[in-house]
């Protein structure tokens, strides 16, 4: 029985038009239910798997895409750029090295064409992040690739973007550069322009801002912009946590000063007038119960004072509020992330997951300290069992002290990071789009056990350093 494209003369090329046209007006849905009914009359059609396959990449549906890629690939071997949608699938799987073989079959039939270069660059790029020999071939072929094509914009942004996966920033802020004197509106390059052509949060926030301005659907700019005021909040109690050790070095805690009084400038300042109208007072809104803890952040910041007042007997009380400021601003950047995640595409969920696990790893410098903070605890809880037994308790009230404010600078120190962990921990899983239930409910737990930790250290240290200090 011959098929019903057949008998009305409809052909395969008649099918892939209809397919594309549908592609451009982004309905890709239908683009998918009109391939497959193409593909149920053209079966051994190439070019209709391959539509096929970029509509499924288009839709985030990586199993099917490389399916319909490979099917693509085994129909016409002969084309050699034909598995384009196959290497850029499994570089969103991160299976880095199928990736590559595939893309240097690629350059080897078409050295000619820009984007062949720049598929093999980004795959080298993922596999230099476990053999770092080779990054410098990801940024030879992402060089080829400026070279054969200097004048489209598209190329030098996934050029500067393969720049920025290796760590060269300065060069990638160059290609971002190029390709915004060539397309200034391009929303792709005035992201990357945010992350890499501002030296403050409030130029990149305008940059943003542009971009939200021409695509308000732009989920992940709608993230940055939130995530930026988060960040900056964080930072006061931080800052303030870091100088109960830095007051020890003066220069340091100078540094740490001028970085306070900066931080606040651009968040009170800067960030009003880089924000869309209104956005600035909703970033408040968004977490109303939450809101308490900027505020106690500033009242805590000069906890020195409070020592003094009180002849440092109460300094526990500005570390305890420094401590729940800090966790409740954790807890409402991660409650605002929440209300955009049914928004994201995958591929932006990932890339969030990605960058708060980068913020988190920052907060392996506090770990250390409070790990050094806890072997000091236990060698003055040592020095107070042994002045216990060896002096009956005579001369016990320093070491017992020391000990206190050893193990409560490190809950202090430690209890942040391991909640911004426990939270990264959370975020990848939902990037995946794992079964989360039990992983989620162990980071959670971990994020409790920290807050409790850090609770109970911060009341412990400000006893222990009241007692030791007076």
């Amino acid at each position: 029985m011959q098929d019903p494209m057949s008998e009305r003369g409809t052909t395969a090329s008649d099918v892939a038009r209809r397919v594309e046209t549908l592609q451009g007006f982004g309905r890709l849905d239908e683009a998918a239910e009109e391939c497959g009914t193409g593909l149920a009359s053209f079966p051994e059609d190439p070019r209709l798997w391959d539509l096929l396959s970029e509509i499924e990449l288009a839709r985030e549906n990586f199993a099917a895409a490389e399916h319909a890629a490979r099917t693509a690939v085994g129909l016409e071997p002969e084309n050699g750029l034909l598995p384009m949608t196959l290497v850029m699938t499994l570089i969103h799987l991160e299976r880095f090295e199928d990736a590559r073989d595939l893309a240097r079959g690629m350059v080897a039939r078409a050295s000619w064409f820009a984007g062949a270069h720049l598929l093999l660059a980004h795959a080298e790029a993922g596999v230099g992040q476990r053999q770092p020999g080779a990054l410098h071939l990801a940024r030879q072929h992402a060089q080829t690739a400026v070279s054969l094509a200097p004048n489209e914009p598209t190329v030098l942004s996934s050029a500067a973007a393969v720049m920025s996966k290796i760590n060269e920033r300065r060069e990638a802020a160059r290609l971002v550069r190029a390709g915004l004197a060539l397309d200034p509106g391009n929303s792709d390059l005035l992201l990357q322009q945010a992350d890499l052509g501002t030296r403050t949060d409030v130029g990149a926030t305008r940059l943003i801002r542009s971009v939200l301005a021409a695509d308000p659907t732009d989920s992940a700019s709608a993230w940055a912009l939130r995530e930026t005021v988060w960040t900056r909040r964080r930072l006061i109690p931080a800052f303030a946590i870091w100088s109960t050790v830095a007051i020890a070095v003066p220069l340091a805690c100078l540094l740490l000063v001028v970085l306070m009084i900066q931080n606040l400038v651009i968040l009170f300042i800067g960030m009003r007038s880089a924000l869309p109208r209104g956005e600035y007072r909703r970033t408040w809104e968004q977490a109303p119960r939450l809101r308490f803890a900027v505020p106690l952040a500033l009242v805590c910041l000069p906890w020195p004072l409070w020592g003094v007042v009180t002849h440092w007997f109460a300094i526990g009380a500005p570390l305890l509020g420094l401590l729940i400021a800090e966790l409740a601003i954790l807890f409402g950047s991660r409650a605002d992330e929440r209300r955009l995640e049914g928004l994201h595409s995958a591929s932006t969920l990932r890339h969030i997951a990605r960058v708060k696990r980068e913020e988190a790893n920052t907060g392996w410098g506090r770990l250390a300290v409070g790990g050094l903070a806890a072997l000091t605890g236990v060698v003055a809880a040592i020095t107070a069992v042994v002045v216990w037994f060896a002096y009956a308790g005579v001369g016990i009230g320093g070491a017992l002290a020391g000990a206190c404010a050893a193990f409560g600078v490190m809950a202090v120190f430690a209890g942040p990071p391991l909640v911004a962990l426990a939270q990264a921990k959370e975020r990848r899983l939902v990037a995946e789009r794992l079964p989360v239930g039990g992983a989620t409910r162990t980071a959670r737990r971990i994020a409790a056990a920290a807050i409790a930790l850090a609770a109970v250290g911060a009341i412990v240290s400000g006893i222990g350093l009241g007692l030791w200090l007076s």
